[in-house]
């Protein structure tokens, strides 16, 4: 097949996958979909939709002879082509996430004060309290110690106390001022961005999503992130 018509099966491909992708059924430029995030793919796949026309719909003359103007390279038709693979194969959560293994975490029966120490010290804001299958019991932050001498009406936090002594207060739904979710961890990073930004037109903030094999919390969790590890990545 020559270089033309492989420019122009590759971009049918990508103009179907995306529309297909989106559902999107309004006549917008294929650049301005929103499953384009990065600026260089957006001005590479709007060149292509330029080159694409100009090949379908107009021609050199020379000599009583029609030619196209041009033959795209087989370096654009590569591109094209990773911009493909990229959507059929988008980066899940799992890439992104910190895999359990490497999770700082606790057990209701441990001591709160070392561990508020080794979140002074490593600057952890959230530490996940798990039962013995490592399901998620609820999440230790300096908003729990907060929310537990208001509930209390104490002033005091002894050295002997232990997470099961703030069972009411780190439950993942007693947390005022932030929301927790779980997702699957097929979820791609376009979707978790897109928790977080329709979270936060609901004026909730999320202080920190689970990963589990069906995002469901009854089931182990396979790793976390944060919109810190979102910030700057990609969703190629």
């Amino acid at each position: 097949m020559d270089l033309i018509n492989k420019f122009r099966d590759k971009y049918i491909e990508l103009e179907n996958l995306i529309k297909k992708t989106e559902k999107n059924k309004e006549t917008i430029c294929l650049e301005e979909y929103p499953i384009i995030t990065n600026i260089q793919e957006k001005k590479f796949i709007k060149t292509c939709r330029e080159m694409r026309n100009i090949l379908s719909h107009t021609k050199c003359e020379y000599n009583g002879k029609s030619y196209d103007y041009f033959v795209p390279t087989e370096e654009v038709i590569e591109k094209l082509e990773k911009i493909v693979k990229r959507i059929k194969n988008p980066k899940t959560v799992m890439k992104i996430c910190i895999p359990l293994k490497k999770i700082y975490y606790k057990k209701m029966e441990d001591l709160i004060f070392p561990t508020m120490k080794d979140m002074t010290k490593f600057k952890y804001t959230h530490i996940p309290i798990l039962d013995e299958n490592k399901n998620v019991i609820g999440v230790f932050s300096e908003n729990t110690i907060f929310s537990y001498l208001l509930e209390e009406e104490i002033v005091e936090v002894n050295n002997g106390m232990r997470f099961e002594d703030l069972d009411k207060t780190i439950s993942l739904k007693k947390h005022s001022s932030e929301i927790f979710k779980f997702v699957k961890k097929t979820t791609t990073l376009r979707e978790a961005k897109n928790i977080f930004k329709e979270e936060l037109e609901e004026n909730e903030r999320i202080g920190m999503v689970f990963v589990t094999e069906n995002g469901k919390k009854e089931e182990k969790i396979l790793g976390i992130f944060t919109s810190w590890d979102l910030a700057g990545v990609h969703d190629e």
